[in-house]
């Protein structure tokens, strides 16, 4: 399942999922639009994997609070907890790669 960011609070029980890929994504960005049929790829051959959308210039503080300098960055929780940082683009492959 595929969620855009809306607040904090949604954030935080998301995160709370088994497992949650957070991507921080900006609309000017090239890469970013690339990745997004991607990420629909991987939302339904995951169906345990929750994929957050965050748009860094409509929610920049929730960017700010992960140190985030460039998109796209992605964010892998496991249980509430960071396991995985990546930065940039990635092909499906290494996007799947990246979430296993």
């Amino acid at each position: 399942m595929i969620y855009e960011y809306k607040s904090r609070q949604q954030f935080n029980m998301l995160k709370l999922e088994k497992e949650v890929l957070v991507d921080f994504y900006a609309d000017w960005c090239e890469p970013c639009k690339k990745i997004d049929p991607h990420l629909k790829k991987l939302a339904k051959e995951c169906p345990h994997l929750t994929i957050l959308k965050i748009n860094i210039d409509k929610f920049h503080i929730a960017a700010a609070m992960y140190h985030i300098t460039s998109v796209p960055t992605f964010i892998l929780f496991q249980n509430g907890s960071i396991t995985r940082t990546a930065i940039g683009y990635m092909d499906y492959p290494q996007l799947a790669k990246f979430v296993n």
